[in-house]
């Protein structure tokens, strides 16, 4: 007869085995789950360190456009490297990119590298600091049907009336300063510089790059054409992709983009660009004619050697830039000019406007080179050397012009402000590379949604 205290001792010591067991199993996966733990915990820290390495490269790239070690607000690179003491170290690119310039830092932290790419703009000029300045010689300004211009203005001569005839506004006067200023607050070649820039590097990548005929619609089903970087579409191209990153689309046509098409760090070169809806952002589009901006969400440069037209369905993020050029013509053998910015009724712009005329044009008896319809709200900076027509707006920032036209049912004025009003801005708004040495970098990182600012009238 078997002896239950003998069963009962070997079912106590295979229960302890058991235990011991599984104790021994869970031993090692917490072992393995901490050893994980630890690389997982070292990698991220890593990956941190080596972003803090690519943001040190920013700050460097900030140090030398703004003057540092001799360099300039033009200052470009295609590879410089930089060793932070024995912690590691960070690459960089830095090349201009239409008015502003591109940045790509890598940081490396041994085995880890992160990348930051973006594209960096400046803080207003000094020359830009009054909220409007007038720099032609048409003497005073009239503030009418509830006008006003907050902060302060620079006129060549003259005073600010609230009517045609009567004494001097008292509380403009102390606001008021008179001097002779120039026709653009930077250098008037800068622009023209650029511009022919981009005119350059539009024909070498006709040049260089793959070329398909068009009409062409690069969608989700063919949009592997970009992937080497660039191509050129001989006719109209029609741009619906989500997939568009850090490519060169030069069109010797129409470029359309349409819903579906989401572009970061873009360079689309084209005879004409319209943007029918979409997003953008840190992109780049050149026409050597016309662009018109009906709908879509965007942050990015428009740069024309023509019209620029803003319809009040599209929305902007701080950094989009307009800036147009006026060239001669002849019409019936009357020498004009073409081109300006034309912003629509109940448009919300964020950013900078800018429109200078080409050496060769005529300065006088031409339209205004900015014209902004009733309704409009501006958030940004307005620059152009001829006239500025303003009328039932609302600007928060700056004006630069030669003069203001305004016009209402009683007629066409010069120097009016007419329910129109010019207002300090309450956040800082970033400007574009021209002009004396900035005072500090924006830097605004690609690939991010646009940030829209709304301004309430």
């Amino acid at each position: 007869m078997d002896n239950p205290c003998k069963s009962q001792a070997g079912y106590t010591i295979y229960l302890v085995l058991i235990i011991l067991a599984i104790a021994a199993i869970l031993f090692s996966i917490s072992i393995a789950d901490t050893r994980a733990a630890r690389v997982f915990a070292r990698k991220e820290v890593q990956r941190r360190q080596a972003k803090l390495l690519a943001e040190s490269g920013i700050v460097r790239a900030g140090y030398f456009l703004d003057g540092g070690d001799g360099h300039s607000i033009d200052w470009e690179t295609s590879g410089y490297e930089e060793r932070v003491d024995t912690f590691g170290t960070f690459t960089m690119v830095v090349e201009r990119f239409g008015l502003f310039s591109r940045v790509v830092s890598t940081g490396h932290r041994q085995a880890t590298t992160e990348t930051l790419c973006g594209l960096v703009g400046r803080t207003i000029p000094n020359t830009l600091a009054p909220s409007l300045t007038l720099t032609g010689h048409i003497g005073g300004l009239i503030l009418h049907k509830g006008s006003e211009v907050e902060g302060n203005v620079v006129l060549h001569h003259g005073y600010i009336y609230a009517r045609k005839r009567g004494n001097p506004l008292p509380e403009y006067v102390r606001r008021l300063a008179l001097r002779g200023s120039p026709p653009l607050p930077f250098d008037s070649l800068e622009l023209p510089y650029r511009f022919s820039e981009l005119e350059r590097q539009k024909t070498q990548y006709i040049k260089t790059l793959p070329r398909i005929n068009g009409p062409v619609t690069i969608d989700s089903d063919n949009d592997s054409l970009l992937d080497s970087g660039g191509i050129v579409v001989t006719g109209d191209c029609t741009l619906r992709t989500s997939r568009a990153f850090d490519a060169v689309i030069a069109v010797r046509g129409t470029c359309f983009i349409v819903d579906g098409a989401v572009l970061t760090n873009v360079a689309c070169y084209a005879d004409r660009i319209i943007v029918e809806a979409g997003r953008s952002d840190a992109s780049l589009f050149y026409s050597a004619n016309t662009i018109v901006i009906a709908s879509g969400q965007h942050e990015s440069q428009f740069l024309a050697l023509d019209s620029i037209v803003v319809r009040s369905n599209a929305t902007f993020g701080t950094m989009t830039v307009f800036a147009g050029c006026r060239m001669p013509v002849r019409v019936d053998s009357i020498e004009t000019v073409s081109g300006g910015i034309f912003i629509d009724e109940t448009a919300g712009i964020n950013g900078t406007l800018i429109c200078y005329s080409a050496l060769q044009a005529p300065r006088t008896g031409v339209s205004p080179s900015i014209t902004v319809r009733p309704g409009a709200i501006i958030n940004g900076t307005v620059v152009t050397d001829g006239d500025c027509s303003l009328y039932g707006c609302t600007i928060t920032g700056r004006v630069w012009a030669r003069s203001i036209v305004a016009h209402d049912e009683t007629g066409q004025y010069t120097n009016y402000l007419i329910s129109t009003a010019i207002k300090m801005p309450r956040e800082e708004q970033p400007f574009v590379l021209l002009g004396e040495t900035p005072l500090k970098l924006v830097f605004k990182q690609a690939g991010k949604p646009p940030k829209t600012t709304t301004v309430s009238q």
